[in-house]
């Protein structure tokens, strides 16, 4: 009895070194295991010091993005080799994915700021607050003006030289303080209006110069999506499951494809196909015309990632972990790299190159 109950000790011991040492089992971004390299494709990662779902922008051979470790990185697109960190003071978590326009990039922070910062040395141009909102969006430049949306509920158009505002535009509650009204969405400019989606369940068309609306369209519930703009069509995913195609001068509805889950995913558009991710963990491809569904892609985790489309191979990444490319016509894996953790963040496609990053912390360069 002496020696079982010695046995029952050491063991219960060991097993607590081992999950000690391996951590336990929760989120992603709580927990990230090192994936196995290399692997297909794979030419080196950067290490943050937290979960990535900001995406990349790619510009002059540099990469650059945000981390939920509060700060935003220039890394050389070729090496993977830092180049400069910027981290504002209070500081926040940064998920809005950057713009850069004429060497200097726009990116907004948990902190309520929108930031200006020049993309050769990090230096802080300038610094827009909205008090009372994260801004989660990310903007849109466009004409010498950054479009971004808060938490705050409001859309607002910045100098891109002074960063002083020109004008806002409120969506849902008018109240600064109620966050019923969030606009996470990234906005689309096209012709003279502004796109973009709120939690008040609308998508917004909104004149450039003035801010004044000219239509929106309710649907069933919120519209965190970003919407894609392509031949006088509004392409946009729904909290309440649906893709919607709308006219872009009028806002009326053409068709709505019904998925499984959540479309927070953005469209891309490519060749007459609608591609989307949903949170049913499911990839879709569908016709841009008539909304018709030409192929289901199944994963095993839920699709917060926007895809990208080159050379008739679409990427995108999934809660499960891996970054998959896939036939855009066919709908047939090509390939998958795992990682560490949900790749949640969207793909950026450039120079034979692919730039992600994963909530196992890390950001990921591969060759197509």
């Amino acid at each position: 009895m002496k020696l079982r109950s010695i046995w029952r000790h050491a063991r219960t011991l060991f097993l607590g070194c081992v999950i000690a040492f391996t951590g336990c089992s929760g989120s992603d971004e709580h927990a990230p295991t090192a994936p196995s390299l290399p692997e297909k494709g794979y030419v080196w990662r950067f290490e943050t010091g937290w979960s990535i779902f900001s995406s990349p922008a790619v510009s002059n051979g540099v990469v650059y993005f945000g981390s939920s470790d509060s700060r935003f990185y220039s890394v050389d697109a070729s090496s993977g080799q830092k180049r400069w960190e910027f981290k504002p003071y209070p500081g926040g978590k940064f998920a809005s994915s950057p713009a850069v326009s004429d060497s200097v990039i726009y990116v907004g922070c948990d902190d309520h700021n929108l930031y200006a910062v020049g993309a050769y040395y990090g230096e802080k141009r300038w610094t827009f607050n909205t008090f009372f909102g994260a801004i989660q969006s990310s903007p849109t430049v466009v004409d010498d003006v950054v479009y971004v949306g808060c938490d705050d509920g409001r859309l607002y158009a910045v100098d891109a030289q002074s960063g002083q505002e020109r004008w806002q535009f409120a969506t849902g509650s008018t109240w600064k303080f109620a966050r019923g009204a969030q606009v996470k969405s990234r906005p689309a400019v096209s012709n003279g209006l502004v796109y973009f989606g709120s939690s008040d369940s609308c998508l917004y068309a909104v004149d450039v110069h003035s801010g004044q609306q000219r239509w929106k369209v309710r649907t069933e519930d919120a519209v965190w999506s970003s919407p894609a703009v392509v031949d006088g069509t509004v392409y946009v995913g729904g909290r309440d499951s649906h893709l919607y195609a709308m006219d872009a001068q009028s806002g009326q509805l053409r068709w709505k494809y019904k998925t499984r889950g959540i479309v927070s995913s953005s469209p891309a558009v490519s060749r007459g196909v609608v591609y989307v991710g949903s949170r049913d963990s499911s990839f879709y491809a569908v016709d841009a015309q008539s909304g018709r569904m030409l192929w289901e892609f199944r994963t095993a985790g839920e699709i917060y990632s926007s895809p990208a489309v080159s050379d008739d191979v679409v990427y995108f990444g999934s809660g499960d972990r891996n970054l998959y490319a896939v036939h855009a016509m066919l709908g047939q894996e090509l390939w998958r790299f795992s990682t560490g953790g949900g790749v949640h963040s969207s793909p950026t496609v450039i120079n034979g190159m692919i730039y992600f990053g994963s909530y196992d912390n890390c950001l990921y360069a591969l060759e197509k």
